[in-house]
């Protein structure tokens, strides 16, 4: 039981990174909390000041000590992975139940108030916000809840469907690069694939108001007028924000796959996107499609990106943050709503679908 304790720590230990990488380069969530509450300072405001004067090159400098933090965080988890972790091999078999004797109610009762404290409460929250109101309102909260959810509807039902498209875009550009560069990844081992991760990572790495801030800077120029204000600039700005999640998630599936198929495919004359496709992607296919999803609900959801990018400007979550500022409560619960039955629904459907069939 320990070993498997210690497993998950080490697994968990390149979660937390990624965790740190997003919680480090976000700027418009701490901003709002900082304008609501006590004000405090993240370091991509840093970054963000120092671009407004069009110093583009004090901007990256600003950037290179977070981006290097970063870098430093991610390299460390991965030697720890490559040093404890155990490689996963695919059987094809459920893992066995964990037995934890005494201790089994007290996982379970901190699973479960985790799972409260961090989900339904938050959520139950939301709901009841969908409906509130002052004392003299008329109406039920019933009333006013179905209410909040037609006018979201009515009113975000355009910006849901840009940013759908866009982020549809993107994840279908994802979709067709990323196995390429899971496999690059997979054939390298040590330090060469450590370095090659991080510099994968790298999109990930900038704070995201600097990323999309050099995205303005390559793409704002008189010959690409219709490309800089369309929605095509903020699929391929999101793609690449975004490529290194859908590359490590496959890159993870494609290593327990033997080696020696894909020697023999090789052997046998088979064309390489043929091999890639065949013993690669078919058999890690709930994967693939896990990172169009993955891709699709960081786009929708990306703020930093969609505010400074022409082309998303009219999208959910500009309109959901610029409601949140002007405190519309009813709307905001609502669309939230709205926004996060359209992202998860289809995913929770689907992974209950893949539970369904493997017990069959």
């Amino acid at each position: 039981m320990l070993d498997i304790l210690f497993q998950n720590m080490i697994i968990e230990n390149l979660g937390g990174a990624l965790v740190f990488l997003f919680a480090s380069t976000d700027f418009a969530v701490p901003d709002y909390f900082a304008s609501i509450g006590e004000p405090f300072k993240v370091y991509p405001a840093h970054v963000f000041n120092q671009w407004r004067d069009n110093d583009y090159w004090a901007g990256a400098k600003a950037a290179s000590p977070l981006v290097l933090l970063d870098a430093v965080v991610l390299f460390v988890a991965l030697s720890i992975r490559d040093r404890w972790a155990v490689p996963v091999q695919g059987q094809g078999r459920k893992p066995a139940r964990l037995h934890l004797g005494n201790w089994q109610w007290l996982a379970t009762m901190t699973t479960w108030g985790t799972l409260v404290l961090l989900l339904i409460l938050p959520l139950g929250r939301i709901i009841f916000e969908t409906g509130l109101a002052g004392s003299e309102a008329a109406g039920t909260w019933g009333s006013r809840s179905i209410e909040s959810l037609q006018g979201a509807l009515q009113r975000g039902r355009e910006d849901i469907g840009r940013s759908l498209s866009f982020a549809s875009q993107a994840a279908l550009i994802v979709m067709l690069v990323a196995p390429f560069l899971a496999h690059w990844l997979i054939r390298h081992r040590g330090l060469t694939a450590r370095i090659g991760t991080v510099a994968l990572a790298l999109p990930l790495l900038v704070p995201a108001v600097g990323y999309g801030l050099g995205a303005i800077v390559a793409a704002n120029r008189p010959q690409f007028g219709d490309f800089y204000h369309g929605t095509t600039l903020v699929a391929l700005v999101m793609a690449g924000r975004f490529l290194p999640i859908a590359v490590f998630l496959l890159a993870e599936r494609f290593q327990r796959i033997p080696a020696n198929q894909l020697q023999a495919a090789q052997l046998a004359g088979i064309a390489y996107p043929l091999r890639l496709y065949r013993l690669l992607l078919l058999p890690n296919r709930s994967a693939w499609l896990l990172t169009f999803g993955l891709v699709m609900v960081f786009a929708v959801r990306e703020l930093d990106l969609a505010i400074l990018l022409p082309g998303s400007n009219n999208s959910a979550a500009v309109r959901y943050f610029n409601a949140l500022h002007f405190a519309r409560d009813g709307f905001v619960a609502a669309f939230g709503l709205l926004i996060a039955g359209i992202l998860f629904l289809p995913a929770t459907l689907f992974a209950a679908w893949t539970a369904w069939r493997s017990d069959d």
